[in-house]
């Protein structure tokens, strides 16, 4: 692990390439590897460029709620997350914790239409969402092209 570590920081390609570090970063990660160290450089990165994460798999939600404990989320990366969130076809609750995490840092409409559209992808009606929905038809969303 230490050894990963410091190749980080002295591979040429990595210094050069965020998105390779990334993945370096994440190969680590799903091996097993739990540092903090590795999540807060993968966030670090993702802070300077969100488009390096191109998915919502196992690795992402893990960082993601991690920076979301930390309200560490920023305009950028919540964007991000929308437009991945956005394209998820089943529902998992800890990428709503992750949407509302985001929600609190970055109330758009854009990100409260995945949310509204998730919720309904997933089937949640009960009480604990409706304030979404109030929001969504206090916005006067259209989810159509979105479900």
């Amino acid at each position: 692990m230490r050894l990963v570590w410091i190749l980080l920081f002295l591979r040429g390609d990595y210094a050069k390439n965020a998105a390779l570090k990334y993945y370096a970063i994440r190969e680590q990660v799903m091996g097993g590897c739990t540092s903090p160290y590795f999540y807060l450089e993968a966030y670090l990165l993702l802070e300077k460029e969100p488009y390096i994460m191109t998915e919502m798999g196992e690795f992402e939600c893990r960082l993601l709620l991690w920076a979301c404990g930390k309200h560490a989320i920023t305009k950028e990366l919540a964007i991000q997350v929308t437009h991945l969130a956005g394209d998820l076809r089943t529902y998992e609750e800890r990428v709503y914790k992750i949407l509302c995490g985001c929600y609190e840092i970055y109330p758009q409409e854009e990100l409260l239409t995945v949310i509204c559209a998730y919720l309904i992808k997933g089937q949640k009606y009960d009480t604990l969402y409706h304030h979404w929905y109030e929001e969504g038809i206090t916005a006067d969303l259209r989810l159509a092209g979105f479900i």
